[in-house]
């Protein structure tokens, strides 16, 4: 779902952001515990009737509910884009649970434990938050903003700030607005000297979306990806030296979805500088939200597959696998009739 009609939709709802930490400019440094502990693979779920947090080994064994909202009436909640802090102790992820309705102008960002308690709420917005992401010390949490609460025009929707807040919710500052429209998707390089995130502009009244890379303090903005289809979702390895992302510009298969036209997507893997790239998926369905195994030996990705025509089915969702990083030993980590989406590693 990189496509023209979903892209809003999709970018909003699988965006994870990373960045910066000190309010002064400083650069953040790496944290104390070891960054190779395999914590498991997050990721946001609608098994239980609505979207909500789970943690799974990285064998596949395991699966516990981290959330739990009412999945009906005017209750009902959704919660995803789920982010481990660097030393393991605190997830971060957004929520709908205390907005009317489940757009994305009803998200909140919240923190909890590993276990899910201390579920505690962040920001108090209006217009909508994406992300997030931790700084490397795991003293800040990035996220995006809508740039307009009430926007008048569809290009006012589209622009958005990159924000900075302390996971008590204290100091909340905003780093810089990006000249791409619709920021999402945004992951902090391992020293915290550099930034990649997914930003769109309109190309013939279409979105084109590729994968940029700035300062840490936004400056220096350059695209990495530059060509046919779009790109998304970039996250670094955990050396800093290569970057997974998103792109369908292989067109490897028709978008599934009624409500939009296109391709899908599939995983690939380039240099921080943009260079070499390489596809690691081949498969007509849509792989998206790729994420690196602490080690960088494998990355794990939520991939639509199997779907024959359009998504009618239940059974036809989104699931969570795990590929090596050279493009060798798919494995499919869960199988159910409900989305199983948004992982991370």
């Amino acid at each position: 779902m990189l496509l023209a009609a979903g892209i809003l939709a999709t970018c909003l709802a699988a965006a994870t952001l990373v960045l910066f930490t000190a309010c002064d400019g400083g650069t953040p440094e790496a944290p104390l515990t070891s960054a190779a502990t395999d914590r498991g693979i997050l990721f946001s779920s609608k098994r239980d009737g609505d979207f909500e947090i789970y943690l799974i080994n990285a064998d596949g064994g395991d699966v516990r509910q981290l959330t739990r909202n009412v999945s009906e009436g005017e209750n009902e909640a959704d919660d995803g884009s789920p982010a481990w802090s660097p030393d393991g102790r605190r997830i971060a992820f957004t929520s709908t649970r205390d907005h009317d309705g489940d757009g994305f102008d009803s998200q909140e960002l919240y923190v909890m434990a590993p276990d899910g308690s201390e579920q505690t709420r962040l920001t108090e917005d209006e217009s909508g938050v994406s992300g997030p992401s931790w700084s490397p010390d795991g003293e800040r949490l990035l996220f995006a903003r809508r740039a307009v609460e009430q926007p008048a025009t569809e290009e006012e929707a589209l622009k958005f700030t990159l924000e900075l807040i302390r996971p008590d919710g204290s100091e909340t500052k905003t780093l810089f607005e990006p000249a791409a429209l619709l920021v999402t998707g945004a992951a902090w390089t391992p020293d915290g000297k550099e930034v990649a995130f997914t930003g769109c502009e309109i190309v013939e009244r279409q979105l084109d979306c590729e994968v940029w890379v700035a300062n840490a303090d936004g400056s220096d903005a350059k695209k990495v990806t530059d060509g046919t289809g779009r790109s998304a979702s970039p996250a670094w390895s955990p050396d800093g030296g290569r970057i997974a992302f998103a792109s369908d510009r292989d067109m490897n298969g028709e978008c599934f979805f009624h409500d939009c036209t296109g391709w899908n997507g599939e995983v690939y893997v380039m240099n921080a500088d943009g260079s070499d790239p390489e596809r690691l998926t081949d498969d007509p369905g849509d792989d998206t939200s790729p994420t690196w195994s602490p080690d960088g030996t494998r990355i794990a990705f939520a991939a639509l597959r199997n779907v024959e025509g359009g998504v009618d089915d239940p059974s036809e969702n989104y699931e969570i696998y795990v590929i090596g990083a050279d493009g060798s030993d798919l494995v499919q980590l869960t199988k159910n009739t409900s989305w199983d989406w948004q992982p991370d590693w």
